[in-house]
């Protein structure tokens, strides 16, 4: 599983790879206000092989509507990061960890073609 903050784009993307056969990723815009991640699935991406297939989300189906991320989205509140390690506190909280993955593993894992 792999998440990914895009900050020239302000998208996010979580998803499950694998290999070169297949994966499944939710996408959408995010905002980093302070230590407070907001984001919006608005996207569900699936890939066979080569060829990835999109799959527009209504408002509320994954998260909420466009302009209520703040108020009743899914966020996480940043508690500690460094080079090494991102932690983080999610609204229902439960406690995310994350550590940079290597380019070698992103070809292997799928994420890269």
């Amino acid at each position: 599983m792999e998440q990914r903050w895009d900050t020239t784009t302000g998208e996010i993307e979580n998803g499950t790879y694998f290999g070169l056969i297949a994966a499944l990723t939710f996408k959408g815009p995010f905002e980093i206000t302070g230590r407070k991640l907001g984001f919006t699935f608005d996207t569900l991406r699936l890939r066979l092989g080569p060829k990835w297939l999109n799959f527009p989300l209504s408002p509320g189906q994954l998260g909420t509507k466009k302009g209520e991320e703040d108020k009743k989205g899914p966020f996480f509140l940043f508690i500690y990061g460094d080079e090494d390690i991102l932690v983080a506190r999610g609204r229902g909280g439960g406690v995310a960890f994350w550590t940079a993955a290597s380019p070698s593993w992103e070809v292997q894992s799928g994420v890269t073609l």
